[in-house]
C-alpha cells in the first residue's frame, strides 16, 4: 500500500505534466495553427490537474493508504488522459476551436468553471467533516450536498461535461 498523499501526487502527476508539456510546446506555433481556444481548454485541464496533483493531496487529513493496483490503474489512466487531451488540442485540425464567441464554447466554459468551483467547495466540506481524531461515518451537508448525494462527483461531472461541450 502507498500513503494517500504520495499516491495522489504520483498518480495525478502524468496528466498535469504531459498536458503542460503540450501547452508549453504549443507556444512555438502561431494562433492560426493552434488557436487560443484550444490553449484555453488545455489550460483548464492543467488547472484541474494542478489542483488534483499538488493542492488536494497536501490538504488531505490522514487518508487511507492506496492499494498498489488502484494506484497503477489511476496512473495509467492519467498518463493516457494527459497525452490524448494534449495531443488532440494541439495537433489535430479536427479539434480546432476558432470561435471563442460561439455559444457552445461559452456554455462549456461556464459549466467547467462552475463545476470546478463546486468540486473545490465539496472537497473542503468533505475534508472538514470530522474533527481531528474523530472516526466514523458522517453525512456531508452544505453546498451541492444539499441537492445531490455526491456533490463532489456532481462538480466533476459539470466540469468535464463543460469541457466536452466547449471542445
Amino acid at each position: 500500500k502507498i500513503p494517500s498523499r504520495i499516491a495522489w501526487i504520483l498518480q495525478e502527476l502524468p496528466s498535469f505534466a504531459i498536458a503542460t508539456y503540450f501547452l508549453i510546446s504549443s507556444f512555438k506555433e502561431s494562433f492560426g495553427i493552434i488557436p487560443i481556444g484550444n490553449r484555453l481548454l488545455l489550460s483548464f485541464f492543467i488547472v484541474h490537474y494542478f489542483n488534483r496533483t499538488f493542492i488536494f493531496p497536501l490538504k488531505i487529513r490522514g487518508g487511507k493508504p492506496t492499494r498498489l493496483l488502484e494506484f497503477l490503474a489511476a496512473a495509467v489512466f492519467t498518463t493516457i488522459n494527459g497525452f490524448l487531451q494534449g495531443l488532440s488540442l494541439t495537433k489535430f485540425d479536427e479539434y480546432k476551436i476558432t470561435n471563442l464567441y460561439e455559444m457552445r464554447f461559452i456554455i462549456g466554459v461556464i459549466l467547467f468553471i462552475t463545476g470546478f468551483g463546486i468540486n473545490l467547495h465539496c472537497d473542503s466540506i468533505l475534508r472538514n467533516l470530522r474533527k481531528p481524531g474523530e472516526i466514523g461515518y458522517k453525512i456531508p451537508f452544505g453546498g451541492a450536498f444539499n441537492f445531490v448525494t455526491c456533490g463532489n462527483y456532481f462538480g466533476e461531472f459539470l466540469e468535464w461535461s463543460g469541457f466536452a461541450i466547449a471542445g
